[in-house]
């Protein structure tokens, strides 16, 4: 339906830009739409979100080390 497609499968007939199919293409539309953003939130956004705090401690970790390091050589020249 979101192509503009109609298939009539009791008269066995194939509508292009019909009118049933123009009646529903904007539903058609928005669940195209909707299953895509669900798709990308579902691979994309939530297992960047499940990684994001092992990410961010071992960012702070290499921060702490990092600073730790900067201190001791400038207090041993």
């Amino acid at each position: 339906m979101a192509s503009g497609v109609s298939i009539d499968l009791i008269g066995r007939s194939i509508e292009v830009g019909g009118p049933v199919a123009s009646f529903w293409m904007q539903l058609a539309s928005a669940i195209v739409s909707g299953l895509t953003f669900a798709t990308l939130l579902t691979l994309i956004v939530t297992p960047a979100m499940l990684a994001l705090p092992e990410g961010l401690g071992e960012f702070r970790d290499r921060l702490t080390s990092f600073r730790r390091s900067k201190v001791a050589s400038s207090a041993s020249v």
